[in-house]
């Protein structure tokens, strides 16, 4: 490998865009088995631009907190790939934009209308290929 080889490729994960404009399609899917068990999934495509210009997740999700009754739970468990340029920012938390990843994750109501959630993903960097490795937790009050 050469010094031009590491210019290229510095050169391929920086280029932008002339163009401001995004266009973005989205497909989302889910289908619940019974009371306590689903699959959900999306893609997404933005027709606009050159690089990372894809997203999907599929999930499977396990019951789920409800913040009215104390004691309920639920987990999950996920494969994301999110594309820099397909969103202006992740709502997953733990999978962040330009980032692909498993996650697993649970929610418990410890108290009524209080919900914890911890969420671990752990995958690469899409376009640097580097390892990442995410923990994210919340406490919620409903009032």
């Amino acid at each position: 490998l050469n010094a031009d080889h590491f210019s290229y490729q510095k050169e391929n994960l920086t280029r932008q865009s002339d163009e401001d404009n995004a266009n973005i399609w989205l497909v989302k899917a889910g289908y619940a088995f019974d009371g306590t068990s689903a699959l959900n999934g999306f893609y997404a495509n933005n027709t606009s631009a050159d690089d990372l210009n894809k997203a999907w997740s599929a999930e499977y999700d396990y019951k789920g907190a409800d913040a009215e009754n104390k004691g309920t739970w639920g987990a999950w468990a996920a494969y994301r790939y999110l594309g820099d340029n397909t969103a202006l920012f992740s709502t997953f938390d733990a999978v962040l934009q330009g980032q692909k990843a498993w996650e697993v994750g649970a929610n418990y109501t410890p108290f009524r209308n209080v919900v914890t959630t911890l969420r671990y993903a752990n995958g690469k960097n899409i376009a640097t290929d580097n390892k990442i490795e995410n923990l994210y937790g919340e406490l919620e009050f409903f009032f």
